[in-house]
């Protein structure tokens, strides 16, 4: 009896032969989608890195149409796939392919990644997670979980598990909102010491006192738009727009930075439906048309470009406000200011709280830039505690008892008729 017809999906028996280099040469017989035989061989420093490598080169025979996998695969093996399969080709930012290659080779391989697939239980998911909220923080631990997931769910729909057993393991709590609504006599006191600062070496001669002008022109844009910081340093000439005296700012990119572009200026906000434009008050619009009248020309047209002309860091803003907080720290205090919430985004926070406090949640979502009102509540708008006197009105209305008692006093109480 002859052996059974190989089907397309499946792998002839694998030999391996050592080479003269001592690197392993696998190669085995399959069939394309088209039911022709095809003989191939894959090299690699082990007998599973060749394995591997024998997998993928079977997987363009197939035209990437199946992708199965056995329980036994190491995490580390599947992680490879996952990589060059599916989160490379995606659509997804640059930024946050390398974010997610970043956690998984930090967090994740170093600690699952010898795990058989078939190893990777409920348990083990759990106690991992609750190990990196040990040592890091819930952050890091919830950022891990993130990627786990997507590779745990590649590896379900190419048949390594069965289930996901991530869905089993605790939930991670995720850190209380900070709220933040700065009063008009803290910002008037928080200028006032920016503008008076000269760095941790004030006596010296010379160059390098911190950007203090920068530093006051981006915090007021924010203060005045609610926008990210990313999208402040995005702004380009051509995004002001002056209309006598309105100023209307359009928020249509952002400052973007990765190991393989650099930093760079992204045509569209954090997501493309966060484009959007904003009539800015006097304060911000005073900033927004001396920029535009002082503006040196740069290959992207920036508002606020470094010395070369080119994009801003966002971290260069980062590390101007904890200098300034740093060695503020006691005036700030002082001014009932909580240095743990004071940063630039306590701006974007303080501007979307009096929106909405005069308004409605509608335009603080827009000028956020928010898909769902529901973000915009939960992390950035600091709840009303007082409830409006109203509502003592409306239930005095609809049950008038006090008008039972009388007005000369003569009347029996209210709570003499009902003892």
């Amino acid at each position: 009896m002859g052996r059974p017809r190989l089907e397309p999906g499946e792998l002839g028996s694998v030999s391996y032969t050592i080479l003269e280099s001592g690197r392993i040469r696998a190669r085995c017989l399959i069939r394309n989608g088209a039911g022709d035989p095809l003989h191939i061989s894959a090299v690699g420093r082990t007998a599973a890195e060749a394995d591997t490598a024998l997998h993928r080169k079977a997987s363009v025979a197939w035209g990437s149409l199946i992708l199965a996998f056995e329980p036994t695969i190491t995490l580390r093996e599947l992680a490879g796939y996952w990589l060059t399969e599916e989160l490379e080709p995606s659509d997804r930012k640059q930024s946050t392919k390398e974010g997610y290659e970043s956690i998984l080779r930090l967090a994740i391989l170093p600690h699952l990644g010898a795990f058989p697939m078939i190893k990777i239980t409920a348990g083990v998911c759990d106690r991992f997670l609750k190990m990196l909220r040990r040592d890091h923080a819930n952050g890091y631990a919830l950022n891990a979980r993130a990627v786990l997931g997507l590779l745990l769910r590649f590896a379900r729909r190419h048949e390594a598990m069965s289930t996901n057993p991530l869905a089993d393991a605790d939930r991670i709590p995720t850190p209380a909102t900070t709220f933040v609504d700065l009063e008009f006599e803290q910002l008037v006191g928080v200028f006032e010491l920016m503008r008076a600062w000269r760095g941790a070496n004030p006596g010296r001669q010379g160059g390098g006192r911190p950007n203090v002008e920068l530093l006051i022109d981006v915090c007021l844009v924010m203060l005045g738009t609610s926008m990210r910081i990313g999208e402040v340093l995005a702004l380009r000439k051509q995004d002001v727009v002056v209309d006598g005296d309105l100023t209307r700012v359009k928020v249509q990119g952002t400052i973007s930075e990765t190991k393989k572009y650099g930093i760079i200026r992204q045509s569209v906000p954090k997501r493309e439906r966060q484009i959007r434009s904003i009539v800015a008050p006097r304060f911000a619009a005073r900033v927004l048309r001396r920029r535009v009248v002082e503006y040196q020309e740069n290959t992207e047209d920036l508002l606020f470009p470094t010395r070369r002309g080119t994009p801003r860091s966002t971290h260069n803003i980062g590390r101007l406000m904890r200098g300034f907080r740093e060695q503020n720290a006691e005036q700030l205090e002082a001014l009932g200011i909580d240095l743990a919430t004071f940063s630039t985004r306590a701006f974007r926070k303080t501007a979307a709280t009096t929106v909405f406090a005069s308004t409605e949640i509608e335009l603080a979502r827009l000028l956020l830039g928010h898909a769902r009102a529901e973000t915009t509540f939960a992390h950035y708008i600091k709840p009303n505690l007082d409830v409006p006197g109203i509502t003592a009105d409306v239930l005095d209305a609809r049950y008038p008892f006090a008008d039972l008692e009388g007005a000369d006093g003569g009347s029996p109480t209210l709570a003499d008729r009902y003892q």
